[in-house]
């Protein structure tokens, strides 16, 4: 039976330390139907010559190969004149200076030849480095083996694997997904944004396999896992973000609209800020941490100028809840979904406050008056028993509701219970005010894309 051809596509700049062993690992393949595309991107050391002298190699080895040399524009341009002679059933984007393990071809392969509802296949990987003459790995990384369908939001928000390497595509999939027209090439920096940007808009159903299939080195450069300060790291997230916005532009209106476009840059301008927000606090940098939280509410501010503006005192101590509902209110947008959607409360015979003497009650019981969760009693172990109660647990029914405003407690208590439960950290204080904002930037975009359809 003849196998599938797998077209391999490779970009290549002043490689010549690392190429030998990408190429070498290629020949080593468990598969003979390959065709490899070198594109030389105008290197100035001996990488030119080295694929050149490889070419017969391939041949040998019985594989299709097609070596480009042009001047150097770039590795998107780079990737893009690669494209442009895939032939294969399969498509696969490497890396110069990486290894394929001998079996990365064949096992992804055979996934996409058996499961033809399968638009693409991922991997698992190691990151390495060569510290003298020993192999060190750095970490490694598994695709969520539960998880099949990949949308633009979980590449953006980092929830799946961005590298293109990782996966392996069925060409008749890519063809649609007019990479090679819309390609962005005249952008300096990684070609990752260009590529899966169209990729998971078209949300594709993807088969992942947890076998380390590839190997990507560290220490050929400066990567971004190698950046040593907030200027740098910054200026990469910078740059990242804006190839991403970039490729969000290029996409034709057959494949996405101008509203999930607008949705789509504001969740890349948002992440990248989040990003550095993360790295700041791991480092425990409460300084840098609090001075991108305060960019970032700058930038919701700046979306939305409508009704009251969020401020640091709305956001402290409950990031995680802010990152959600801007996340949840984006979203709405790209759906073209009813953002607001007010929550409503059956009528109960009581509503308790539990843990009323708590630091989280004294940020969210001044907010619950007026409201339908305004408690009716007070429950705290520390009561005076007056203006508030001791908890009387045994008396509780399945007509009282309690908000729980200690959320360590709320199963550890209140699980074999029968009254509602409510936890003290859905009621977050800026909640509403985004919902408000978002649902008034939506309608003025639904309403400025309708006035200007014609000319977008």
């Amino acid at each position: 039976m003849q196998q599938s051809k797998v077209s391999i596509v490779i970009p290549c700049y002043n490689k010549e330390e690392y190429i030998l062993e990408m190429l070498d690992s290629v020949i080593s393949q468990h598969w003979d139907n390959i065709e490899i595309i070198l594109v030389n991107d105008g290197s100035t050391d001996n990488t030119g010559n080295i694929i050149t002298d490889y070419d017969i190699k391939f041949k040998d080895r019985g594989y299709k190969s097609k070596i480009i040399h042009q001047s150097n524009a770039g590795v998107c341009a780079a990737v893009k004149t690669g494209l442009s002679y895939i032939t294969g059933d399969y498509l696969c984007i490497v890396d110069a200076d990486d290894v394929l393990d001998e079996m990365y071809v064949k096992t992804m392969a055979d996934i996409l030849d058996e499961s033809p509802q399968h638009d693409a296949v991922t991997c698992a990987r190691e990151k390495f480095s060569i510290h003298g003459n020993k192999r060190v790995v750095i970490d490694t990384w598994s695709p969520d083996m539960t998880k099949e369908k990949i949308t633009a939001f979980d590449y953006i928000t980092v929830r799946s694997y961005s590298a293109i390497w990782a996966y392996m595509i069925r060409t008749s999939f890519f063809s649609k997904l007019g990479v090679e027209q819309n390609y962005t090439h005249n952008l300096k920096g990684s070609h990752e944004p260009g590529f899966m940007i169209p990729f998971t808009v078209n949300e594709p159903m993807v088969k992942p396999v947890d076998k380390y299939l590839y190997y990507f080195r560290v220490g050929t450069g400066e990567s971004h896992s190698q950046l040593d300060s907030y200027e740098k790291i910054e200026q990469y997230r910078d740059e990242y973000k804006d190839l991403q916005i970039a490729a969000i532009n290029a996409l034709p209106n057959t494949i996405t609209n101008n509203r999930k476009k607008v949705a789509l840059s504001m969740l890349c301008e948002y992440y990248a800020i989040r990003l550095m927000w993360k790295h700041a606090r791991g480092d425990k940098n409460e300084t840098k941490e609090k001075w991108y939280m305060s960019q970032l509410i700058k930038l919701v501010n700046k979306w939305f100028t409508c009704y009251e503006k969020l401020t640091d005192e709305n956001v402290e101590n409950k990031e995680g809840y802010f990152f959600f509902t801007l996340e949840e209110g984006i979203m709405h947008l790209y759906n073209g979904t009813s953002i607001v959607k007010e929550q409503t409360y059956n009528r109960k015979k009581r509503t308790i406050g539990y843990g009323a003497l708590g630091k989280a009650a004294q940020i969210t019981l001044p907010l619950l008056k007026g409201t339908q969760l305004e408690p009716t009693e007070l429950w705290d172990i520390a009561g005076d028993g007056i203006k508030v109660k001791r908890p009387q647990l045994e008396t509780l029914t399945k007509e009282d509701r309690v908000i729980v405003l200690p959320f360590s407690e709320l199963h550890e208590i209140f699980s074999k219970l029968p009254c509602e439960t409510i936890s003290g950290e859905q009621l977050t204080p800026y909640r509403d005010i985004l919902k408000k904002k978002m649902n008034h930037i939506d309608t003025i975009l639904r309403k400025w894309f309708e006035k200007n359809e014609s000319e977008l």
